[in-house]
């Protein structure tokens, strides 16, 4: 577990994590999750900026209140995820897994905008 910490400039492509991988209140700069398997992992608070999730399990994960400023997610797994109460996200879910996941409606907006679905009047 890591509480309070910086992480920058890591390719965490590869590296075999435990069982339960947990960042509570961490700054995450240019960070690199490259086929990965992160089920049930926890994020909390986190701020993620310049990263990228690519080819990452991260079932049942929990993201909440976390940040995210120019950070992608590709062709991962990011099903029954919680982002609740998080800021700036962004998922195509055209290349990513989806199913049942807590999102604010800011990023639930962005998702029907990039299925050409028009809300509001």
């Amino acid at each position: 577990e890591f509480k309070d910490c910086l992480l920058q400039g890591v390719n965490a492509a590869d590296i075999m994590f435990p069982c339960t991988f947990s960042l509570v209140n961490c700054d995450l700069r240019f960070v690199d999750f490259i086929s990965l398997r992160l089920q049930k992992s926890i994020f909390l608070s986190c701020r993620f900026r310049d990263c990228l999730f690519e080819e990452t399990d991260l079932r049942k994960s929990d993201f909440t209140g976390s940040e995210f400023n120019n950070t992608e997610f590709r062709h991962s797994d990011l099903s029954h995820c919680d982002f609740s109460m998080t800021e700036g996200l962004d998922i195509n879910p055209e290349i990513n897994r989806i199913l049942s996941i807590k999102i604010p409606q800011e990023a639930g907006l962005k998702i029907l905008k990039r299925m050409g679905v028009v809300v509001g009047g």
